[in-house]
């Protein structure tokens, strides 16, 4: 039979051939771990005074039908323009904004007995010295509603002073930690910051109260409404290790 060479030829090839080799690999190595991070934070405050000083009051007059009671408003704005302007005030430091027109009730006979307008006042000046007589003023003109605010003018330079201020300290405070523990700072991988004060960090005081200082900014008024007012601001850095 002529199958039998046939059958020879592939067992000897099939003794001939390279056993196949499976290496099996045994788990990766371990991944590195990532670094250790180190987080310091550092706090600055700066006392600047307030630029200038708001005072805004409610202007208000009434008049049996609603037209009446707009021109009384009016007249009653010129004057007290004209008092203010008097007062030493300029021209563009007094303004008014908005106007109301409401109905006036009657309520014994529960009808309309009238109209009031009314609209705000904001004279501003950058003397706290002129403060007292320019409430009389405007108390005295019949005015209502009297709130005094102060503000900072150069709001965006003061805060990157006090930001300055901040990131030294907090470089400052790594470095010696870092120095005093016998460690390397990497690079840094995170920042954040806050005020703790937003009302302050705005630059608008509604009220004035003198605070301990940390960095006086120069030229300031100690008199009558020029108390320092407070910008802090803590940033946080994180140091990879």
């Amino acid at each position: 039979m002529r199958t039998l060479p046939l059958l020879v030829l592939a067992a000897t090839a099939a003794a001939c051939r390279q056993p196949t080799v499976h290496v099996h690999q045994g788990d990766s190595p371990a991944a590195k771990p990532p670094p250790g991070q180190f987080t310091v934070a550092g706090t600055a405050t700066l006392e600047v005074p307030p630029d200038v000083f708001d005072i805004r009051v409610t202007i208000a007059a009434e008049a049996p039908r609603a037209r009446a009671a707009a021109g009384n408003l009016r007249t009653r704005q010129a004057e007290l323009r004209r008092v203010l302007e008097q007062a030493g005030l300029k021209a563009e430091d007094v303004v008014f904004s908005g106007l109301s027109l409401a109905p006036v009730y009657d309520e014994k006979r529960e009808r309309v007995r009238g109209y009031v307008a009314s609209s705000t006042l904001t004279a501003t000046t950058r003397e706290a010295a002129a403060l007292p007589d320019l409430l009389e003023t405007v108390v005295g003109a019949g005015a209502t509603n009297v709130t005094t605010t102060a503000r900072v003018l150069d709001l965006p330079a003061r805060k990157r002073e006090v930001r300055d201020m901040a990131i030294a300290a907090a470089k400052a405070k790594a470095e010696q930690t870092a120095n005093g523990l016998g460690i390397k700072l990497g690079r840094i991988v995170g920042i954040a910051e806050g005020t703790g004060d937003d009302w302050r960090w705005n630059g608008v005081y509604a009220n004035a109260h003198a605070v301990q200082s940390h960095a006086i900014a120069p030229g300031l008024d100690s008199s009558l409404g020029g108390e320092l007012q407070s910008l802090t601001l803590t940033l946080s850095l994180t140091y990879e290790l």
